[in-house]
Parts: structure tokens; C-alpha cells; sequence
């Protein structure tokens, strides 16, 4: 009932689907409802889990979403939907945000953020071969520990630290896995040493594993990798962090995910600093000379030439998959008119082209005429300058101005 009267009071709802299996292998639909409170909270509620296992379907999904529309009455006020990219979700023919729009056309539809990032590093780590090897090799470190309580205790007593759980659909966990490796990675050598020369106190195959660990933690190819990834996981995590935290408005958000391709640029033009703290870690001569056969005849500048072209590639390839994920964020120019960053910039040149986006949208929920005068005043005024929509919306709120600015407070 709370939430009920708290819908009632918010302007707008957008409408947040997506499924899971539980451990009864069933398919659960979880709802959810974001709004603006009447004192100025975002909010997204939990409502229910469906049990979809029967039919997941398009039509039946969309049923779904009428019926959470029709029980909160909040169907006129829905402005925004999100999801998921499958195809019966996203589809825009026949997936679930087409059928709604039908009813609903003010609902604009935005893949899932975190979704997409995930997206990102899922298909970079497929498209290159070393890359995949890379991350089949690195989780076995820890199933090697998870698989035994013993082995788990001497990681306990050796670095007091775990290696995070995995899940093949979520690669903020290989972020963290690949951070803790590369970080613990003396003390890791160190106990795994120290099983192989105690085989009294260890069965065959944990020696057996330890070996082969040993020598991965040991191998150029592999720590190469390591260091790769170790620069590329902290941004992209905290982007993974940023793209889930709820005050997070869209048009901060795709602004981090344009800092995060100029750090993947920056990071680009960093390989002769890398290949010289592999160099100093690493005697190519000796017994960790490196495992590529295909390249080992090649003299030193030809072999530097060889894993440059592998690192650019691996950079090249997430840069092009962050373009391409998030190359609709054209449909949210819009968003751009309360970028504080443009301001001056709008002074002296109003954003047509953002103004415009947003009458195509959401024509039938602004005045224009008031709103393009209330944006010029906003652009002029440093007070209202804010580093994000929420920070301009509160500030509005606590001064009493939705009344003097209805139409940006309308639009924050």
C-alpha cells in the first residue's frame, strides 16, 4: 500500500524487468518500479517475482507488465522501460518494448547499462583466442582452492584472502578474480611451493595441480595477460558500480562511459611501459622464456612487435564493442540540456538539436515555449549548475523553485 501511494504522488515511472533461475530451476520474473518520490527520492521498488517457466514468450511477458501497470495505475505516468537485450524483451518488432509502446509510446526503451558493459567484456574476452585461454586458465586457480576444505584452510593461514566466486555472465567477478591474483600473487607462488616440497602432507592430484598452477603463475603469455587486464578491470568495475547505483542519472552515466574509452586510449599508448616492467619481472632468456613457439625464433623487436599487436587488439576490440553497445545513446540527446558541463556553451548557442530530441520523446508532456525560457535563465545562473540531474533536482526542491521553474523541474 505504501508504494502504491507513493506512485500516486510521482509524475513519472519507468517500469524495470528481468528474469533469473532459482534453485529449483525455475524461471523467476522480478519487477520493478523507479519514480521520484514527492520530496525528491529515487526510488525503485521490488514488487514481485513471477514464475515465467511455463511461457516466456513476448506476449506473455507484456501481459505481465500490463497487469503491474494496471494494479499500481501508473500505465499514463510510464515514461521509460528497461531491460535486458534479448531478443523477446528488446526486439523492436515484436519484443516486449514494442508491444508496450504500442500502448504506452512515451516509453522509451534502454537496455540495461550494466548489462551492456557486460556485454562488452563477455564478447572481447570471445572474439580473441589468447584472451579466452586466458580466462579458462585464470578460474582455475580458484576452483583449485574451492574444491578442498584443506586447500582452502592453507589459503586461509597463507594469505588470509579467498579468491572471489565466478559467474560466467557476470564479469565484474573475472575482474575481481584477475585483481586478486595479480595482487597476491607472490604469496600465491609462495604456498603453492610449499605444497609441492611437502608431499607427505598433500594427495597426488593437489601436487599435480599445484604444479601446473606454479608454472601458469610462472608463464610470460599468462602474467602478460595479467597486467592487461589488472589496468583495464579497476575502470571498468567502478563503471560497473557506477551504472548500477540508482542516483546515477543516464546522462552521467554516459558520461563515465566516455571517460572510461578515453582511459582504454590512454591505456593504448601505455604499452612500451608495460613491455618494460614484463622485461624487468621477466628474463626471456631463461627458464621462463616464454611458451608462444609460434614467435620464439623472432628476434627481441620483432617478439615486442608480436605482443603489441596482441595488446592493441585486445584494446581495440572492448573500445569497438563500447562504441557499438552504446551507440543508441544518440536517442537520449536530450539528456545533454542539463549537463552542466555545456553550459556556457548554450549561452551564446542554444541546443536545438537536444530540444528537438526531446520534443520527439516527450511532445506531449512539456510547454516548449516556457521551457526553452526557463533553460536560458538555468544557463546563466552558476548556482544552477550541478554535477548531476539529481543535484539540480534537490537543489530546486530544498529552495522551493519547481514553481518558478516548473517545466526543468518537471524535466530533472
Amino acid at each position: 500500500m505504501e508504494i502504491k501511494k507513493e506512485i500516486s504522488k510521482a509524475n513519472y515511472v519507468s517500469l524495470i524487468l528481468d528474469d533469473t533461475s532459482d534453485v529449483m530451476m525455475k524461471c523467476r520474473l522480478a519487477s520493478v518500479l523507479r519514480y521520484v518520490t514527492a520530496d525528491g527520492n529515487v526510488e525503485e521498488r521490488f514488487l514481485r517475482f513471477t514464475d515465467v517457466s511455463s511461457d516466456r514468450s513476448a506476449n506473455s511477458l507484456f501481459n505481465h507488465a500490463l497487469e503491474i501497470l494496471n494494479d499500481f495505475e501508473c500505465g499514463p505516468k510510464l515514461i521509460a522501460q528497461t531491460y535486458d537485450g534479448a531478443a523477446v524483451m528488446a526486439s523492436q518488432h515484436a519484443g516486449v518494448q514494442a508491444k508496450i509502446r504500442e500502448q504506452y509510446p512515451n516509453a522509451i526503451f534502454v537496455h540495461c547499462y550494466a548489462h551492456r558493459l557486460n556485454l562488452v567484456l563477455a564478447q572481447s574476452a570471445s572474439f580473441i583466442k589468447e584472451v579466452k585461454v586466458f580466462f579458462a586458465t585464470l578460474s582455475g586457480f580458484r576452483t583449485f582452492f574451492a574444491k578442498s576444505t584443506k586447500r582452502t584452510e592453507a589459503l586461509d593461514s597463507h594469505l588470509r584472502k579467498r579468491f572471489p566466486s565466478i559467474a560466467p555472465t557476470r564479469w565484474q567477478y573475472h575482474s575481481r578474480l584477475a585483481e586478486t591474483v595479480h595482487e597476491y600473487r607472490e604469496g600465491i607462488e609462495n604456498l603453492l611451493v610449499s605444497i609441492i616440497e611437502e608431499p607427505e602432507e598433500w594427495d597426488v592430484e593437489t601436487i599435480s595441480s599445484a604444479r601446473g598452477l606454479l608454472s601458469l603463475l610462472r608463464d610470460f603469455d599468462f602474467n602478460f595477460m595479467l597486467k592487461i587486464f589488472s589496468s583495464i578491470f579497476p575502470y571498468s568495475g567502478a563503471l560497473f558500480k557506477i551504472l548500477q547505483t540508482k542516483r546515477s542519472d543516464i546522462a552521467f552515466c554516459n558520461t563515465k562511459i566516455d571517460e572510461f574509452k578515453h582511459h582504454m586510449q590512454r591505456l593504448r599508448g601505455g604499452f612500451d611501459h608495460l613491455w618494460s616492467e614484463m622485461e624487468n619481472v621477466f628474463d626471456s632468456n631463461g627458464p621462463t622464456r616464454p611458451k608462444r613457439i609460434r614467435i620464439d625464433s623472432m628476434s627481441g623487436e620483432e617478439r615486442k612487435n608480436s605482443y603489441k599487436r596482441l595488446f592493441c587488439e585486445i584494446i581495440d576490440v572492448v573500445c569497438q564493442n563500447v562504441s557499438v553497445r552504446f551507440s543508441e545513446n544518440a536517442t537520449l540527446l536530450f539528456l545533454s540540456l542539463l549537463d552542466a558541463r555545456y553550459f556556457p556553451m548554450y549561452r551564446t548557442s542554444f541546443p536545438e538539436k537536444a530540444f528537438s530530441c526531446l520534443k520527439e520523446n516527450y511532445g506531449a508532456f512539456f510547454y516548449f515555449v516556457a521551457l526553452k525560457s526557463e533553460l536560458l535563465v538555468m544557463f546563466s545562473d552558476p548556482d544552477m549548475a550541478k554535477d548531476s540531474v539529481y543535484d539540480l533536482h534537490q537543489y530546486m526542491y530544498a529552495l522551493q523553485l519547481s514553481c518558478v521553474f516548473l517545466q526543468i523541474f518537471k524535466l530533472c
